[in-house]
């Protein structure tokens, strides 16, 4: 029973758990290996999902790519963002239905499900980059989020921290809350109804407050 009557949709990465500077220098050192006009590459990237990334490399480098990434996210540090673990655990005692709707990979997901057991207790659903035809800022996998939530739009409040993420809750309009986690809040800010420097700063009373504006 949903007895708040809205849903929360959330990114994993820079939302939930505090890999953005890990992907950061590492796609920036790649783009700075293999690309011609490396320069702001990781920003431009961040909420794509990983067969997006890649389609920017040249196609013979993909398979020495693909072995290089997998073998780079097996070996992350998936440490909870600051206010994300408390976030999750009260939302979750209040009873609001939450999905994680990311462009990872499945391969990474298990990794972090490794890491965090409790994901299928909090979670009723996880969708990742395997499920999704386009990507952020398309509102593809909002919209599907939604769906299978078997509710609409305007019931769904999504938290994101990344310029193509916040774009694509937009989108698929929805109540957006933007992280300063990864952009400062000049950027941030334009793009959500609700800034908020992380997660600690958000209650089942004050979503509930944005649902109704």
């Amino acid at each position: 029973m949903n007895s708040s009557a809205f849903y929360v949709l959330l990114d994993l990465d820079g939302v939930i758990i505090n890999t953005e500077d890990q992907y950061s220098e590492y796609w920036d050192c790649m783009a700075r290996r293999y690309l011609p006009h490396p320069e702001g590459f990781a920003a431009r990237i961040k909420g794509q999902t990983t067969e997006m990334i890649l389609s920017h490399y040249p196609q013979e480098l993909l398979p020495q790519l693909r072995k290089e990434y997998e073998y780079f996210e097996t070996h992350m540090d998936y440490s909870y963002i600051r206010g994300a673990e408390e976030f999750l655990q009260h939302m979750h005692c209040c009873q609001v239905p939450m999905c994680v709707v990311t462009g990872s990979s499945k391969p990474k997901l298990n990794e972090v499900l490794l890491s965090h057991p409790e994901f299928h207790e909090l979670f009723r659903f996880i969708i990742c980059g395997d499920d999704i035809k386009l990507g952020k800022p398309d509102p593809f996998c909002y919209l599907l989020a939604a769906e299978r939530f078997q509710t609409s739009p305007e019931k769904c409040v999504v938290v994101e921290d990344s310029v193509n993420g916040l774009r694509a809750g937009l989108n698929a309009q929805m109540h957006v809350v933007g992280l300063t986690t990864t952009h400062p809040k000049e950027v941030v800010g334009p793009l959500c109804h609700m800034m908020v420097p992380d997660l600690s700063c958000c209650n089942e009373a004050n979503l509930k407050n944005l649902i109704s504006c």
